[in-house]
């Protein structure tokens, strides 16, 4: 297959017909400069999709490892009339914008980003057309996070672009994900899992497992005994003591001045408090540390945050540092679900300690937002220049330490299940505490009906809250015998909040979040046809404690899938009505 043999090769966007690759490089700058991805590309990639014609190919990389550089390197080895190339995402950030242009000298097919369905439907009909001009050739469609933008994004559905993905014989898949294990579960036939091997400069979950620089998240925000959020919790705490107080032993020029705090859940009214003077920790503390101020910052996904953050600026992280550093202060950024995914962290020299907890949140989210403290050594700016420098930075890690071991390869996806599982199902002596919820992962082809709720009886153990789960399993079984009309319209929907507490272990409300409709955004409604796709959605069982004027009780949630709004926040459903409006028991206890 004959190849480009200068880098200043152009590129034939199916879009934009003839345009100059600016950034397009030829097989020789990969091999001098990525020679990892480049034999990755050669040696596996290419013979999955091209070679075997295996249908879809799903590109394991660690969190910012370079699945991007992939999708470029391969359309530079595949750049021959007889493939087309076509990158899809579920993104439209401004600050991917770089990203997309450069991926746009690569993809001879175009790229892009179907979050709204104007773009799913414009996405379709050029593959359309792209397929009836080359009857003969070969299009290979890069999805980009595939487990949560494409593979469960259901505007993939329906806007028609998946099935005519696979069902045209000539179209291979390459699904890219640092977290492919929730859009794996499907038993699709003709898929291929390919794992890239990390660069010896990438520091990741190994590094900071071997480092010693792992702690497990504990929740925070503390409460007050009639639930309202009064102070951060004392591991919180602990941190921006820890970072104040290197802020006054340590050398100017390598301090780190910056703490990233991330709220899953009660950023607003946290936020709140802090504005009211509710939290007083922030503000002064009864030591020797008073001198050295915080400079607090609130970053969210939506107008909430008070501040913005070019999180992919070395630039702008180098100046508000080197005024951190000088005033011998420290920054403390308390961010909601933003940067969760695909945004590219140029503060790492900086950061002392990076905080992630999640107390309900689907591994995959887990993954890709704890492991945004991985980078590499040597990282360049925009400008080429290598600004991190060769050594490491030992930034302090919270998080769940098995979700990092699992990433790092030291225990398997189904040890982190059964030790989250194990840890959930911890019942504590006095009968007022609430354990966390108890989680059971389903295959999608086990549920048809969106959700069953229960009573637990006061008293139930352990042992029989677990029996519950395995009589919900059997009878998970026995769904795929229903019929999805009898579902047909029932679009209700509830977005779960819930919040830690310190006195209590943990409160789980669920509002209602959506209304029913039909429309494809967030505030609109689910449509009804979201809820029965099971190529590429994800369920759970959950049963949330709950202690009603003193009576332990709970409620047992299917819940369904992941939906990113256009800011990438993410939404978790549960669809709690059953089917034709009848109750349905399980254990024998009626709703």
């Amino acid at each position: 297959m004959p190849r480009p043999s200068s880098t200043a090769a152009r590129s034939t966007n199916l879009l934009n017909t003839q345009v100059t690759s600016r950034h397009f490089h030829a097989m020789d700058h990969w091999d001098a400069k990525f020679p990892l991805i480049a034999q990755f590309v050669r040696a596996v990639v290419f013979i999955s999709v091209i070679t075997d014609h295996i249908k879809q190919t799903v590109v394991k990389a660690a969190v910012k490892a370079g699945k991007r550089l992939v999708a470029e390197c391969f359309a530079a080895y595949t750049s021959d009339p007889s493939i087309i190339n076509i990158f899809i995402s579920a993104y439209a950030r401004k600050a991917d914008s770089s990203q997309r242009e450069q991926l746009a000298d690569y993809m001879t097919g175009g790229v892009f980003s179907i979050n709204t369905e104007k773009n799913a439907i414009e996405c379709r009909d050029v593959l359309r057309n792209i397929l009836r001009v080359n009857p003969s050739a070969t299009i290979v469609v890069h999805f980009d996070e595939f487990d949560h933008g494409c593979g469960s994004n259901q505007l993939v559905n329906t806007s028609g672009l998946w099935d005519l993905l696979m069902n045209s014989p000539n179209v291979r898949i390459i699904e890219y994900s640092a977290s492919p294990e929730e859009g794996l579960l499907g038993e699709d036939v003709n898929r291929r899992c390919c794992t890239m091997p990390a660069h010896p400069d990438y520091r990741g979950a190994q590094y900071y497992l071997r480092a010693g620089l792992v702690t497990e998240a504990e929740a925070p925000l503390g409460f007050d005994e009639d639930d309202n959020i009064s102070d951060l919790s004392d591991q919180v705490k602990t941190i921006i003591t820890a970072a104040k107080t290197q802020m006054v032993v340590g050398d100017i020029r390598t301090t780190r001045p910056l703490v990233i705090i991330r709220i899953t859940d009660g950023f607003k009214p946290f936020q709140a408090a802090y504005s009211a003077g509710r939290i007083p920790f922030l503000d002064y503390d009864a030591d020797d540390l008073d001198a050295v101020p915080v400079d607090v910052r609130f970053v969210a996904s939506t107008s909430a945050g008070t501040h913005q953050i070019q999180w992919d600026s070395y630039d702008f992280w180098k100046r508000e540092m080197t005024v951190a550093r000088r005033a011998k202060s420290i920054v403390v950024v308390f961010i909601d679900q933003v940067c969760t995914r695909s945004t590219d962290w140029f503060c790492h020299p900086f950061l002392y300690a990076y905080h992630d907890y999640h107390d309900k949140s689907a591994i995959n989210t887990i993954i890709q937002a704890s492991l945004r403290a991985s980078y590499y050594i040597g990282k360049k700016n925009d400008r080429g220049e290598s600004v991190y420098g060769m050594e490491d930075h030992p930034i302090q890690l919270f998080a769940d330490i098995d979700i990092v071991r699992y990433v790092a390869g030291e225990i398997s996806l189904d040890e982190v299940n059964r030790r989250v599982s194990s840890r959930a199902g911890v019942q504590r002596a006095d009968p007022t505490e609430w354990g966390r919820p108890i989680r059971v992962q389903l295959r999608p082809e086990q549920v048809v009906l969106p959700c069953f709720t229960t009573q637990l009886r006061s008293g139930d153990s352990g042992v029989q809250q677990r029996a519950m789960i395995k009589q919900i399993l059997l009878a998970a079984d026995g769904l795929d015998n229903m019929q999805r009309e009898i579902l047909a319209g029932r679009n209700l929907a509830t977005k779960r909040t819930y919040r830690a507490n310190n006195l209590t272990g943990g409160i789980h409300h669920v509002h209602d979040r959506w209304s029913s409709g039909r429309s494809s955004k967030p505030g609109g409604g689910i449509p009804s046809d979201w809820m029965f796709d099971q190529r590429h959605s994800l369920f759970w069982i959950d049963i949330a404690q709950e202690n009603t004027n003193g009576i332990p009780a709970g409620t047992v949630y299917i819940t369904y899938g992941l939906v990113s709004d256009d800011d990438g926040e993410t939404y978790t459903h549960h669809l709690r009505n059953g089917p034709g409006g009848r109750s349905l028991s399980i254990f024998g206890l009626p709703r």
